[in-house]
């Protein structure tokens, strides 16, 4: 359950690079129809990023974008120009006159417009919800109100639980919480490598289950509140409310005949297969990244619901440290919460552009229950969708006559 980026960091150390030295020409070089890894990049670099992978990332931008114009500098760096559209660089080249440091970040398509983006969601495989709100309303969607496997991205929900016990004063977020073994999950994150006994505030561990979904801070946190008081603030569907580790559980680590039972049984049942793996050896876990009960072991949102939950977090910090897709010079503010595993994959963001500006809330999900999802191409349609929340494309589309996409997407669960 780790997010997946846009922004492609391929490898940059900071470093400065020598004023003598045309960086520019070397963006020319990167893009012409017959790349030489060997005579532009050093050693150091190819040692880190194999030269499948940067092939695979110029690839990526040149089909997206057409062939390469010209890279014009900016205070950040460099804009890159291509036929369609242009991105931002950063590049460093180091004494030997060899690339040591090279980043890409989230291209703008020229012209773009909600009903390209929207064609191009449809013709991806499995299935797609995308809602964008702004101010709260309903702007523009795709299956908006299809409940659909969203990942961590649930733990949304966990926040505002949170918030809403600080609300009646039994709970703080300096509060501080001793980790208990059984609450160690398995990644993402960090505290799963922490001892048992360890230390946090709330808050600590709020930021960790947010800004890089840490699972074992997420399962503390359900803890520590009572799964009960998550459910009250969650969709009805998501109960029983999964810990990280039953999900794992759930999915790679009781037999067929456990998980069949579980996936039968009404509420009751299903707290009482729960309580029954309180003792569970999580080292009998065997993790697959391929889909495994996608719509059945899984907290199930809707990209509407996802966008309504995000609007009222907008002003908590924790939800502000990772900026997801979005740039973080480009916005007023940005909250962000993704989601992933096999087979599905979420982006959920808020977004203002000044402290006057209209608040736009996209959420975006792709479920496929055979293989994993398309994600480079989801991602980067996400990313243009948000390129388009920061021009007037969305802000002069009437919340009244928004473009409604229903259609059916294949191989929907």
């Amino acid at each position: 359950m780790k997010k997946k980026q846009l922004a492609v960091l391929l490898l940059f150390t900071g470093l400065r690079a020598l004023c003598a030295i045309d960086e520019a020409e070397y963006f020319h070089n990167l893009f012409a129809p017959e790349l030489r890894i060997n005579s532009l990049f050093s050693q150091s670099f190819l040692s880190a990023v194999p030269e499948a992978k940067i092939r695979e990332i110029i690839k990526l931008y040149v089909d997206n974008l057409g062939l390469f114009k010209k890279a014009v500098v900016t205070d950040e760096g460099y804009e890159i120009y291509f036929e369609k559209g242009h991105c931002p660089a950063k590049i460093v080249v180091g004494s030997e006159k060899l690339i040591t440091g090279l980043w890409f970040g989230s291209w703008n398509i020229e012209g773009d417009s909600w009903d390209k983006i929207a064609a191009d969601f449809a013709d991806l495989p499995g299935v797609v919800s995308v809602a964008v709100t702004r101010d709260g309303e309903l702007l523009v969607s795709i299956n908006p109100g299809l409940p659909m496997a969203v990942g961590s991205a649930f733990k949304l929900y966990v926040l505002k639980a949170l918030i809403g016990m600080m609300d009646m004063a039994t709970l703080q977020m300096n509060d501080v919480i001793s980790l208990k073994e059984e609450w160690i999950s398995l990644p993402s994150g960090i505290l799963q490598d922490w001892p048992a006994g360890s230390l946090l505030t709330v808050q600590s561990m709020a930021n960790l289950m947010i800004s890089i979904s840490d699972n074992t801070a997420t399962d503390a946190l359900i803890h520590s509140a009572g799964r009960e008081t998550v459910e009250a603030v969650a969709p009805e569907r998501m109960k029983p409310f999964l810990t990280t580790k039953e999900m794992f559980e759930l999915k790679w680590g009781v037999s067929d005949e456990v998980r069949e039972r579980f996936v039968a049984a009404d509420l009751s049942g299903k707290r009482r297969i729960l309580e029954s793996l309180r003792s569970f050896d999580k080292n009998r876990i065997r993790f697959s990244p391929s889909p495994k009960c996608v719509q059945s072991i899984e907290w199930l949102a809707t990209t509407g619901e996802l966008c309504r939950v995000i609007y009222e977090l907008r002003e908590n910090s924790a939800i502000r440290i990772n900026p997801g897709l979005a740039d973080k010079k480009k916005w007023h503010l940005i909250g962000y919460k993704g989601g992933s595993e096999g087979g599905v994959l979420n982006y959920t963001h808020v977004l203002q552009k000044t402290p006057s500006s209209p608040v736009y809330c996209i959420s975006a999900t792709i479920n496929d229950i055979e293989k994993e999802v398309a994600d480079k191409d989801f991602t980067a349609l996400t990313g243009r969708l948000i390129g388009l929340a920061g021009t007037e494309a969305l802000d002069k589309i009437s919340a009244a006559k928004s473009s409604q996409v229903t259609g059916e997407n294949r191989d929907r669960p």
